[in-house]
């Protein structure tokens, strides 16, 4: 692996992921596995990491979401009168963006635009503030929702959001045609650490309100996915176990969606080797 990291000087993205991938491989050495990196398959292929300990074998499949498709957003600092829009007490997750040059008056009526469409809006809903002139000032779209009792904000419309999508179902479908027998198939998907989200769209499928399910207390909707995932109810289960790791920052915290995985023992595998794990029924 080093001299892979050492071969990738000139591509500093290609190195940040293969950096990725070591880390992951010296949890596993430390959690008391035996690793192999680019370990030769039957099919003429490699195996990006393989890991056993005891009875336990994991195939860790690893692809990249690539800079050239994914370009880098410079981060931009909010203005107070659309921070205030956290306080509102509705549990969604919620894209905003603005015109450069705009008062404090601007802002705060926009803002307060933008605070009557919250209170109201549903999944997907997206509204827009415009000026005297009519042009565009601003922007405002309901992402997905979260478990925390306010609205949580994110700078920036995701426009591309579909085209990434499909890029990261196409690394998944990739990695599952890679699938080794014998052991236990992990899909580990890389990239900034702004696109997590998305990537759980593309395994889960698309946040959608759900009439046919009974909302939580003290709300109006109850909330689900779209059968439009990667994991989607027709598909084999020969996936169980897909995660996310950041490489623009390191310290972000590795996450594992699992699935049917309790009757193994991989549960407590995931556990020790992914800093979160999420059970998906």
């Amino acid at each position: 692996m080093a001299r892979r990291i050492e071969r990738a000087a000139g591509n500093p993205r290609l190195q940040a992921s293969l950096a990725a991938e070591a880390r992951l491989a010296r949890t596993l050495i430390r959690a008391g596995f035996d690793v192999g990196s680019e370990v030769p398959t039957p099919a003429g292929r490699a195996c990006d990491l393989v890991a056993r300990k005891d009875e336990v074998l994991l195939h860790f499949h690893v692809k990249t979401i690539e800079d050239e498709q994914v370009p880098a957003r410079r981060p931009t600092r909010m203005p107070s009168a659309i921070k205030a829009l956290t306080r509102i007490e509705r549990r969604l997750e919620v894209e905003v963006a603005w015109r450069s040059g705009l008062s404090a008056s601007a802002f705060r009526a926009m803002a307060a635009n933008f605070a009557d469409f919250l209170q109201r809006a549903s999944i997907g809903d997206e509204h827009t503030f415009p000026g005297k002139d009519g042009a565009t000032r601003g922007r405002c779209r309901v992402r997905c929702a979260h478990d925390g009792p306010t609205v949580v904000l994110h700078v920036g419309i995701a426009d591309d959001r579909t085209a990434i999508i499909r890029r990261m179902d196409r690394l998944m479908r990739k990695a599952r045609a890679q699938f080794l027998a014998g052991g236990e198939n992990i899909i580990v998907l890389m990239g900034e650490q702004r696109l997590q989200w998305l990537f759980s769209q593309a395994l889960l499928g698309t946040p959608i309100e759900r009439w046919d399910r009974l909302p939580r207390r003290g709300e109006r909707m109850a909330l689900g996915r779209a059968p439009d995932g990667f994991w989607k109810p027709s598909r084999d289960l020969t996936s169980r176990i897909a995660a996310w790791q950041s490489i623009d920052t390191p310290r972000a915290p590795s996450i594992a969606w699992l699935r049917d995985c309790s009757a193994n023992g991989m549960r407590a595998v995931c556990r020790s080797l992914f800093d979160r794990c999420c059970d998906i029924a």
